[in-house]
């Protein structure tokens, strides 16, 4: 749990869901403030798949995955 305190004073709490692998931890979620970081993700899902179709969703998740491993030093 990490909490950050913004410059007007409030305070926003950070819980991080990790789960272990064979490379070590990972975050697979993060709540901020109650929300569910991996819920608004799943909420974007249906848009995407109607807009795009199911190869768009599937397009879309490997383009996201490809950016949190670049920006995690990943290959």
């Amino acid at each position: 749990k990490t909490e950050l305190v913004k410059a007007d004073g409030e305070t926003v709490s950070f819980v991080y869901l990790l789960r272990e692998t064979d490379t070590g931890w990972k975050i697979v979620n993060v709540v901020a403030d109650g929300v569910s970081d991996l819920s608004l993700k799943r909420a974007e899902y249906p848009a995407v798949i109607r807009e795009a179709g199911f190869a768009g969703l599937l397009e879309k998740l490997a383009e996201q995955s490809a950016r949190y491993a670049e920006s995690a030093g990943g290959d």
